[in-house]
């Protein structure tokens, strides 16, 4: 598995590099929920679909060497965005 590093962007949408979450991890971030916190990753639109991954892959070794495992992320709605126009394109049965 390939694990960005240096400024590589991991998260597009608040544009939080490699770096930044390398930091909050060696700060403590135990988990996705740790880092958005301290970075914003998996803030923005796309709701951590993108970064969550790569993100959780930068703090694995932390889980490794025996600190607890991280909290999951949550899923908040919607979970895929939808224009006004999706939307009001859905027929409803009644």
């Amino acid at each position: 598995m390939l694990i960005p590093s240096g400024n590589t962007i991991v998260c597009r949408c608040e544009e939080v590099t490699a770096a930044q979450i390398a930091e909050a991890s060696s700060c403590g971030a135990s988990g996705l929920r740790h880092l958005k916190v301290q970075t914003r990753v998996g803030m923005g639109p796309c709701r951590a679909q993108m970064c969550s991954m790569a993100a959780t892959a930068m703090i694995a070794p932390r889980i490794r060497r025996g600190q607890a495992p991280p909290p999951p992320a949550t899923v908040r709605a919607p979970i895929r965005p939808l224009t006004l126009g999706q939307l009001a394109d859905t027929v409803v049965e009644t």
